[in-house]
């Protein structure tokens, strides 16, 4: 930004045949004049720019440091895991206290804290439990700033433990067999288990910024309805805008089925369902963005390789343990 204002003079001055220089108004600078053109205009757009530039680089570096400081000093968001509340509180679908066997994760960069157990309520009405293998942080650069936008988590249902199994405790958990075995669908329904993306926002975004993000990694890869679709459940459930540890919770409840939670912060677990879209490929594309061979967050893989063990936390899965939901 800073060398804008040079380059367009000097541009100019070619497009008149040739430049020259001319001491600024500060000796120890020198500003590229044209020819053709009064000197002193070129001193004077120099005189006003380089100030403005440098003042607005400064700005950026101090709102930088104010950033990190202010995120070195706060707490993580403390939000109560031990339940309450039926689908709309912790997702349980049973209007209990749920039962939390796995301790809560905490995003290390920005302190972004989720549970390690969420419930939710399948469509054929049995309750089901999800454990979280791991978090990673989703940043964006934005000149010389690096924004912290969301902490995801992605939590796969105990069901899971029988595809899983041969991953456990081996070094091959990192590899991208293991995410293949989470990435299946309707092609093998017979073993599907339900996961969730869990988005804990690091930032206040907008409905548009949401819908753009959608837009951008799935426009042309599914039916314009069911990107519609899926968008309006996410801004009926969002509302205008999010806050700092807000939630979207999109679940892949079934092999064909997608279904969107939205929560306020403080609420523990995915919070209310906002809208189910059936439609296979949407769902798969969803997931291969953050399990696929090229993720959108680095370490979100590594750390859930890492924390695979989580899900047998409390025992192996059997078909016992999920009942109909009251």
């Amino acid at each position: 930004a800073l060398v804008l204002p040079f380059v367009l003079i000097a541009d100019i001055a070619r497009w008149n045949g040739g430049v020259k220089l001319v001491p600024g108004a500060d000796s120890s600078l020198m500003a590229v004049g044209v020819a053709g053109l009064v000197p002193e205009a070129a001193n004077k757009l120099v005189d006003v720019m380089v100030p403005f530039y440098t003042m607005t680089v400064v700005a950026m570096i101090a709102a930088t440091y104010l950033q990190e400081k202010q995120e070195k000093e706060s707490p993580p968001l403390a939000v109560d895991y031990s339940g309450g509340g039926s689908d709309g509180g912790d997702g349980s679908g049973s209007g209990g206290v749920a039962k939390v066997v796995a301790p809560p994760l905490t995003e290390p960069k920005s302190k972004l804290s989720m549970p390690g157990t969420l419930h939710i309520t399948l469509p054929s009405g049995e309750a089901c439990e999800l454990r979280s293998l791991g978090l990673g942080l989703r940043v964006k650069k934005v000149g010389p700033i690096t924004a912290k936008v969301y902490a995801l988590g992605v939590y796969v249902g105990t069901a899971a433990q029988t595809q899983l199994e041969q991953f456990k405790g081996k070094a091959s958990a990192g590899a991208q067999e293991m995410f293949a075995a989470m990435l299946t669908g309707p092609d093998a329904p017979d073993v599907f288990f339900p996961r969730i993306l869990q988005f804990v926002y690091a930032r206040s975004v907008t409905q548009k910024q949401v819908v753009d993000a959608q837009e951008e990694a799935l426009k042309g890869k599914v039916g314009d309805d069911v990107l519609g679709e899926m968008c309006a459940a996410i801004c009926k459930g969002m509302g205008p805008k999010t806050a700092i540890g807000d939630t979207l919770s999109l679940v892949w409840i079934e092999p064909d089925l997608l279904r969107v939670y939205c929560s306020k912060v403080g609420t523990p677990g995915p919070g209310q369902a906002h809208g189910d879209i059936r439609d296979a490929k949407l769902v798969a594309l969803l997931f291969k963005g953050f399990l696929g061979m090229e993720p959108r967050i680095d370490e979100l893989k590594a750390n859930m390789a890492a924390g695979l063990e989580r899900l047998w936390i409390g025992g192996p899965h059997t078909s016992g343990d999920e009942e109909k939901a009251e």
